[in-house]
């Protein structure tokens, strides 16, 4: 009995295996776009800080590997972003009354390192002979980090005037060459949604709707010292969110 269940057994595995089809197919591609980080005061009234991060553009290649069955398929896609330049990066404070009084600008935005992974499962519906919908569960990690440097920095703050806050851009608002700021940011995301295909000949078009349950982000900014003053910090921002995210793809 035990040996007529292994060989039904070694058989089912057998027929399974030979009936998936397994793809890898490499990729590449350019995102244009940035990375912004809030900071509020302690009292979480107002927005004391504001980092905006270019990504123009960041470079990427990437590898998707998976297996299909009938209308099921299940892939996990992994790219690494290039380490080149990719912008600018600026640098804003406000204070209460609303008055930015601080402004760096920051010429060379270099991004050090990114990895993306994305695990995706789905199942095809055909509607019709040419439209298919697949609901779509996926789990998503990255990670981005940047180097900024060469920036000039305007304060009008009072601290740097002698005076009450004036705007960065004022007469008497003080300029200086300012040190470089590193930033790293991970993100784990839970996404749920739907593709739509419609396919013609030989040809596709298709759409991607999704939207993330649920969002987790781990961010560190570094204020570098190069100036060694002893005045280099770091911040550390920990954010959930949730049904806040969302994401658009076509293809064709």
């Amino acid at each position: 009995m035990k040996k007529r269940i292994s060989l039904f057994f070694i058989l089912f595995i057998s027929q399974t295996l030979f009936s998936l089809d397994f793809f890898i197919a490499p990729y590449t591609g350019v995102m244009f776009g940035k990375l912004g980080e809030y900071l509020y005061d302690s009292s979480d009234s107002y927005i004391c800080s504001y980092l905006e991060w270019e990504e123009k553009p960041l470079c990427f290649i990437g590898l998707d590997a998976g297996l299909e069955h009938n209308n099921f398929q299940f892939d996990v896609a992994f790219d690494y972003t290039l380490p080149l330049a990719c912008g600018k990066m600026y640098d804003s404070d406000w204070n209460a009354e609303g008055i930015k009084h601080t402004y760096s600008v920051f010429e060379s935005n270099k991004n050090t390192l990114g990895l993306n992974t994305i695990i995706n499962t789905q199942y095809s519906f055909p509607v019709t002979e040419n439209f298919n919908i697949t609901p779509a569960l996926q789990l998503q990690y990255n990670y981005y980090s940047f180097e900024a440097r060469n920036g000039i920095g305007y304060y009008g703050s009072e601290a740097y005037t002698g005076q009450p806050d004036v705007l960065w851009n004022d007469d008497s608002a003080k300029k200086y060459r300012v040190s470089g700021i590193d930033y790293l940011r991970h993100t784990f995301f839970t996404w749920i949604g739907s593709n739509f295909d419609y396919n013609f000949g030989k040809h596709s078009i298709g759409l991607g709707l999704f939207v993330a349950p649920f969002t987790y982000t781990s961010a560190i900014d570094y204020h570098t010292d190069e100036k060694n003053l002893g005045r280099d910090y770091s911040l550390q921002e920990i954010q959930y969110s949730y049904f806040d995210r969302f994401k658009i793809k076509w293809s064709y």
